[in-house]
């Protein structure tokens, strides 16, 4: 088989995962009703009932990520042994023939679990500001399995944007600029 009719096989393939991982996760934020907000847990203080701190649902988000490879998992074992088929002129080695002729079928096999891993980020972004990230880094392996060729590993990732918010608190009078005290624009000290 020709490095053209596997690559074809393979962009198919690879768009046929992506659509699993997709479904998949809308699937669960939609059956949940999940929403930005149920993600976070807050503790107010006792003074003014503001919120002092806020942390990412780690169960939650856990709980998103298992369900999640466990969706995909089984959607690739669906798959196992599905077929793509490939015009027959992309055998030939010849790109003119590329799109050319009856179908040829090229089977899928997945290879192991898809992986789930939760990633969280914090950037600071102003005085009293941060911008928290959580990705869900979606992996997932399977081989091009056709005659007269070594099998072609495919492997697909794909980082899921779960929690994109910034948390900001009161600007103090003063804060600490890399070496000097700064007093804030509008502050009374």
């Amino acid at each position: 088989m020709t490095p053209i009719a596997l690559d074809m096989a393979q962009r198919k393939i690879v768009s046929n995962i992506n659509r699993v991982i997709d479904d998949s996760y809308s699937s669960i934020i939609e059956e949940r009703h999940i929403e930005s907000a149920d993600l976070f847990v807050s503790r107010a203080d006792s003074g003014g009932g503001k919120v002092s701190s806020m942390y990412v649902d780690t169960v939650l988000v856990n709980e998103i990520s298992n369900k999640l490879a466990v969706r995909v998992s089984d959607a690739l074992d669906a798959m196992s042994g599905q077929t793509v088929s490939v015009p027959v002129g992309s055998l030939s080695g010849y790109e003119i023939f590329s799109g050319t002729g009856p179908a040829y079928h090229i089977r899928l096999l997945p290879a192991g679990d898809a992986l789930v891993d939760p990633r969280s980020e914090r950037d600071a972004v102003g005085i009293n500001q941060v911008n928290i990230l959580v990705w869900l880094d979606v992996k997932c392996e399977a081989r091009i399995v056709a005659p007269f060729q070594r099998d072609r590993e495919i492997i697909v990732t794909r980082s899921l944007p779960l929690i994109n918010t910034y948390f900001s608190q009161d600007v103090p009078n003063t804060y600490w600029n890399g070496g000097a005290a700064v007093v804030a624009p509008g502050s009374n000290k």
